[in-house]
């Protein structure tokens, strides 16, 4: 947009009721995650209310309208590792979704406007979580299923079941008779201890196949469905000497494995419902849609590490489940701590998988004091290790401050007299934290000299490695 355009958007926006849920205005704040999931929030109310766009715009006094101006600089600010704004923000949005960002001058006040484009394939999430605008407030989108099963509709279009096909070619001698044998058992297991429906635990038996796959939907006057061919072959597992690998074609509808554990309810859309139903009647699946919190709950139970989502891929979802422990000095013991969240459990679980958390998760977890260090070298802190005996982890991972390195120095130079830029490394590198890699080493020892010097403590003689260092 010119100017001209942006000046009439802007006017356009100002004469919105304050109610709007597809506009937002910001005076100051840029808190990168309150950004991202503005962007979610907006996102989704714009489908909602049928706009192409929805706008988020700094610089104007939410209650009143007013044009104030704005110091926040997108193109200067940060997310999180130092990370461009832009970029860090399209990172963590799921699905994808254009956004463009407009500086301008409106009656002499800067102006910042994020142009948002409508959620169009799928309710969109940032950082995991979905959210919607409710009059002027943000808020989780689980929490308002309403809304949720209207998003779904909108961004999917007319239903059309999939999984429901005919598949002309498909026979019976393409389904496996050990699978059909398990579904008649799952089957008579759910009805054999119903009263109105008992007889059809014991009348399975005698259907033949054909009849059976009519009785459960997955076959339509015989013809098979591709829920029936689904059922019996979609779910790949990889066996491994520590572990199980599923992997499983299709998106993962619920966003992210965190917002199905705080939700602990079904998913309000069934991209296959047919597929669905015969789960259900098959005993293959749950209608309360606790499955997934109630797995990482067997897990934390039984002391191994939380099931590994992958959803790096749109269309295909792929867990490992460990079965071993990766850190028999604390690990057991952290799972069997009955006072903590499952969230914060997932999340140091990450961490010691040396898996990026998110701002929210990282926030959790320093207010409870449960780790320690910066965010790229997080691990879990004194209070944790030392409830589980693993002390002499703890103070291998802690670094010590700044004036115990120096001391170091000055003891060495005073016993010593001179030293090159080796022998400072020789002393100080393996009483370095192993939370930092080379890298950081070498730019902790060498920061720290040079502060030193700056002090006044430190002079160096030469320019080379061999370079001599004394005190003054």
């Amino acid at each position: 947009m010119n100017d001209a355009q942006l000046q009439a958007k802007l006017a356009e926006l100002l004469a919105l009721p304050h109610e709007t849920e597809w506009a937002e205005f910001k005076h100051n704040n840029s808190d990168p995650q309150m950004i991202g999931e503005y962007l979610s929030a907006i996102s989704n109310s714009a489908a909602l209310e049928s706009q192409p766009f929805g706008y988020i715009v700094w610089g104007v006094e939410d209650g009143t309208h007013h044009v104030v101006g704005t110091s926040f600089k997108p193109r200067t600010q940060k997310g999180a590792g130092n990370e461009d704004l832009e970029p860090w923000l399209n990172k963590l949005l799921s699905p994808r979704i254009n956004f463009r960002i407009f500086e301008f001058e409106a009656d002499g006040n800067p102006v910042v406007l994020f142009e948002v484009q409508a959620a169009n394939t799928a309710p969109v999430a940032f950082s995991g979580r979905r959210y919607v605008r409710v009059g002027s407030h943000k808020k989780l989108l689980g929490e308002h299923p309403e809304r949720e099963r209207k998003l779904w509709g909108i961004v999917s279009g007319p239903v059309v079941d999939w999984s429901a096909g005919i598949c002309e070619a498909a026979t019976l001698d393409d389904l496996a008779p050990d699978a059909i044998q398990k579904a008649r058992s799952e089957y008579a297991e759910r009805f054999e201890g119903d009263p109105k429906k008992s007889h059809l635990a014991k009348e399975v038996w005698q259907w033949d196949d054909a009849t059976f796959l009519n009785k459960i939907k997955v076959a339509i006057d015989g013809r098979l469905t591709r829920a029936a061919l689904i059922l019996l072959g979609r779910i790949i597992v990889v066996e491994q000497p520590d572990s199980l690998l599923c992997t499983n074609l299709g998106a993962f509808y619920p966003g992210s494995v965190e917002e199905v554990v705080v939700r602990d309810s079904p998913q309000e859309f069934s991209a296959n419902p047919l597929l669905a139903q015969a789960m259900v009647s098959l005993n293959m699946i749950d209608t309360l849609g606790s499955g997934i919190k109630r797995t990482f709950q067997i897990q934390r139970d039984r002391n191994f590490p939380m099931p590994t989502y992958d959803l790096s891929e749109p269309e295909r979802v792929k867990v490992r489940l460990i079965g071993q422990i990766l850190d028999p000095n604390y690990t057991r013991m952290l799972m069997s701590q009955t006072n903590l969240e499952l969230l914060d459990v997932i999340a140091l679980d990450k961490v010691q998988k040396q898996v990026p958390i998110s701002d929210e998760e990282l926030k959790s977890l320093r207010a409870k004091k449960l780790v320690e260090g910066r965010r790229r070298n997080l691990f879990v802190s004194s209070a944790v290790a030392a409830a589980t005996q693993a002390k002499a982890d703890y103070i291998r991972n802690r670094a010590f401050d700044k004036d115990h390195y120096e001391k170091m120095v000055v003891t060495y130079l005073e016993k010593f007299g001179e030293a090159t830029r080796q022998d400072l490394d020789q002393l100080l590198t393996p009483k370095l934290s192993d939370a930092l890699d080379d890298g950081q080493k070498k730019n902790f020892i060498n920061n720290l000299l040079q502060d030193m010097r700056r002090e006044g403590t430190l002079v160096v003689e030469g320019t080379t490695r061999w370079a001599k260092w004394r005190l003054t």
